[in-house]
């Protein structure tokens, strides 16, 4: 976990850089050829010197108990619904009005949950009405408020747009936040470069048949008011792009990062792995917990040091309650504030070093 600290400076990218130099070093030490320590190694040992010292000091720091002054008891709900390009249909002793994520929800409600999150799997909330009605009825009489994904369809120019929607439904059913997904998966949910082309976009939409989701972009990040408290939400692969997710939580002020997954199409892969991972990653860098829902597991909940407080199981259906501590005034971070300075940087000095080394090269 130290090594990960100073993620909250560079992003990921610095991170990147540490490992490609270590890398180089250890490859250095074990060459049979002894390699005279000029300037350029004393630089390399002393930029590992000081990453890991820096980390050091913030892990310390954000272990401590005042580094988040609150917390917030939230439960997560994974359902293990299975994938289908089709509309779910209701397990055995379930409706559509009535699922899975509802029974779990009323469960970690009587122990204490303060806010529920499910995970990204299109229950029907806004294409069936009487859906709609009994989800926040039902919400209404738990008191507790809740956080759900469903696919939105409004009508636009050239008939219905679809949206990836998170809803959030306050401790009296009424929705008071709602986020649609802004950053869309290529190929998946979008054509990049052809959505403007009707001819070449229903050729392409006939080969890809309903594979293809086509979805529109939302209009930017959303803020979700949770009494004294904020959540910016994020929807599934959102989370792996840093630069974005820096900017949302700049845009929203929140004081956690919310995420919803559903990573049901991959089976039994490495990628909610690395979801996860990309998950505690984006948490340190905004220095902010983050609890990431996903409908078939391996899900949790991180918190801001990168420590994860909680890991759930793979492939099951369950319900978790955990504590969430925040800090009721987050702090904006070098990152958060500007997320184009590491990448940017890198790229200037790699370019100045290859330049330098091929006139060195020539010279000689």
């Amino acid at each position: 976990m130290v090594a990960i600290q100073g993620v909250d400076i560079t992003g990921v990218s610095g991170l990147d850089f540490i490992i490609g130099l270590v890398n180089v070093l250890l490859a250095q030490g074990f060459m049979r050829k002894r390699i005279r320590a000029g300037w350029q190694r004393r630089l390399a040992y002393g930029l590992l010197l000081g990453w890991f010292g820096y980390g050091a000091v913030q892990l310390h720091f954000w272990q401590k108990p005042q580094a988040a002054n609150a917390v917030l008891a939230v439960g997560l709900v994974q359902a293990n619904g299975p994938p289908s390009l089709n509309p779910p249909i209701a397990p055995k002793g379930y409706s559509l009005s009535y699922p899975p994520e509802m029974a779990l929800t009323e469960q970690l409600a009587q122990q204490g949950a303060a806010l529920v999150v499910w995970p990204e799997y299109d229950r029907q909330y806004y294409n069936l009405p009487a859906v709609k009605l009994a989800y926040q009825r039902q919400v209404a009489a738990l008191a507790t408020p809740m956080m759900l994904q469903s696919v939105e369809k409004t009508p636009g120019p050239d008939g219905y747009q679809k949206f990836s929607t998170i809803t959030l439904l306050d401790a009296q059913g009424q929705e008071t936040g709602k986020y649609q997904k802004v950053q869309r998966i290529a190929v998946a949910e979008y054509l990049p470069g052809l959505d403007q082309l009707p001819g070449v976009k229903a050729v392409v939409l006939n080969y890809l048949g309903d594979f293809f989701g086509d979805y529109q972009p939302g209009p930017g990040p959303a803020r979700f008011q949770l009494g004294p408290l904020a959540l910016t939400p994020l929807i599934c692969y959102e989370v792996i792009l840093p630069r974005f997710v820096a900017r949302s939580v700049a845009a929203s002020g929140g004081n956690i990062i919310t995420v919803q997954s559903n990573n049901s199409w991959f089976g039994d892969s490495r990628v909610p792995y690395q979801h996860m991972g990309a998950s505690v990653l984006r948490s340190v860098e905004n220095r902010r917990p983050l609890i990431h829902a996903m409908n078939n597991g391996l899900g949790g909940v991180v918190a801001a040091s990168g420590q994860i407080l909680l890991q759930t199981s793979a492939k099951e259906i369950a319900g978790y309650l955990v504590e969430v501590p925040y800090s009721a005034n987050p702090p904006t971070t070098i990152y958060q504030r500007w997320p184009w300075l590491t990448l940017g940087g890198f790229s200037i000095v790699s370019i100045v070093l290859l330049f330098r080394r091929r006139s060195v090269a020539i010279s000689v």
